[in-house]
């Protein structure tokens, strides 16, 4: 029997051990004294995760890109400067030779160019609001994801402590018994059921450990944290207990306000707008522009003034260009640019029908969850009702040992039930409110 329970014996010493570690870490922890609540997980991740990282980048990108185009429509000022030694080797030097010099400043303004630059200007902006969408959403489905697996996380704990409620009403009944057959009271059949019960509870609980440390590795690595040497580095997190249910709507969030319909009209917008810049690729280009630039040169070497060379000049140009003839390359680059804004279209459709789907199977989802844990509950309270009224009869000798151990077993059952019910309903709930676009807003308040 010792040696059978000696390595049991032995996952338990490395479990509390790395228990102390894990609470230690804890404790260094600035701002946290029973670990991490899923509003401060939720900060966490977005400061440490790369997902997130990589969306807000993408978005400075966005915007910069968006300043620039912006800048094509005012005047851009060039400033061109030369000096050093210059002579001619063969022929007439110039006058200020060996010394070579010349200044030049310009200050050009386009005026019109085919609206180009206005549908480069265009482009930019929507592809900054696509950016915005994108980043948002990132948000919020780094909040769903977290929250899942923190409600997972949460459901775990209070199964392992009804495990270890389980355990110990188990155990106790086992020396109770073990005593008893010993001295003659009771069967040896007794004697084996239970402790083949106390065996199974003890496994039971280990799995529940390892199912917790599992769901805790994951949400580490949701919030981007790498654990330095194990898991007793890793973010200590306070479960949440189970409370009143959320109250959710009835009827589905609109198809209209999801992240994924607001990027798809952007997205088309952007479609729509690259194949209308293509096109006037394929039409005669007409440009006006201006400019003012002046100039001077020969200074250096020269015993004349500085202005003596110097020139101001000014024009204002109207430019057409046409191509002719380039065997269909044009017409062929206007078909490329349709037919992938065709395609980006469709893979944007299919989205859509995607998130509808998604939507009513959410609700249907939502009705299903509210109505299992109501049920859950009320069963809950009927199995915790049925083995009080069982332990009595029991101690009092009216109900024999296998009825109670059914009951405790039922019982254990039912709190699943209920717990796993519960955290399901949150789970569904804040997947409503990612649809929403509210899904970040709905657990980052303490």
């Amino acid at each position: 029997m010792k040696a059978r329970l000696y390595p049991i014996l032995l996952v338990l010493t490395a479990t509390s051990f790395a228990a102390v570690r894990f609470s230690a870490v804890a404790s260094t922890m600035p701002g946290v004294t029973n670990g991490l609540k899923l509003p401060q997980a939720l900060e966490l991740a977005l400061q440490k995760s790369p997902v997130y990282d990589a969306a807000a980048k993408l978005k400075e990108v966005r915007e910069l890109e968006y300043r620039s185009a912006l800048a094509k429509f005012l005047p851009s000022a060039d400033v061109s400067a030369t000096h050093g030694l210059q002579n001619s080797l063969l022929g007439t030097s110039s006058p200020n030779a060996p010394w070579a010099s010349s200044l030049t400043l310009g200050l050009t303004e386009t005026l019109y160019d085919n609206g180009i630059s206005i549908t480069r200007a265009g482009i930019a902006r929507l592809n900054l609001q696509l950016a915005e969408v994108d980043l948002d959403r990132v948000r919020n489905s780094l909040a769903l994801d977290l929250s899942s697996e923190f409600y997972r996380y949460s459901l775990l704990s209070l199964l392992l402590q009804a495990r270890k409620d389980q355990q110990a009403l188990i155990d106790k009944q086992f020396r109770s018994l073990e005593s008893q057959y010993h001295q003659g009271y009771k069967t040896r059949s007794d004697y084996l059921r239970i402790r083949a019960q106390a065996q199974q509870a003890e496994i039971n609980r280990i799995s529940a450990e390892n199912n917790l440390a599992v769901s805790q590795a994951e949400l580490a690595r949701i919030m981007g944290i790498q654990p330095a040497s194990g898991p007793e580095d890793l973010p200590v997190l306070a479960p949440l207990p189970v409370a009143t249910a959320p109250a959710i709507a009835a009827t589905a969030p609109p198809l209209e306000g999801t992240f994924e319909a607001r990027e798809a009209a952007l997205q088309k917008e952007v479609n729509d707008r690259t194949v209308k810049f293509t096109v006037r690729n394929y039409w005669p280009q007409v440009t006006v522009s201006s400019a003012i630039t002046y100039g001077n040169g020969g200074y250096l070497g020269s015993n004349t003034p500085f202005n003596t060379n110097q020139t101001l000049n000014w024009n204002a140009l109207l430019g057409l260009q046409f191509n002719l003839w380039d065997w269909g390359t044009r017409r062929r680059d206007v078909a490329v640019a349709e037919r992938n804004a065709d395609i980006q279209n469709d893979a944007v459709q299919s989205t859509l029908l995607q998130t509808r789907k998604d939507l009513t199977a959410l609700m249907a989802e939502l009705t299903r969850v509210q109505r299992s844990f109501a049920l859950s509950r009320e069963l809950l309270s009927l199995e915790e009702e049925k083995y009080r009224d069982l332990e009595a009869r029991y101690r009092e000798g009216k109900v024999p040992y296998l009825d109670l151990v059914t009951s405790l077993g039922t019982r254990l059952e039912a709190r699943i039930q209920y717990y796993t019910s519960y955290f399901e309903l949150l789970r569904s709930a804040v997947r409503y409110h990612y649809y929403e676009g509210k899904a970040y807003d709905s657990i980052s308040r303490p």
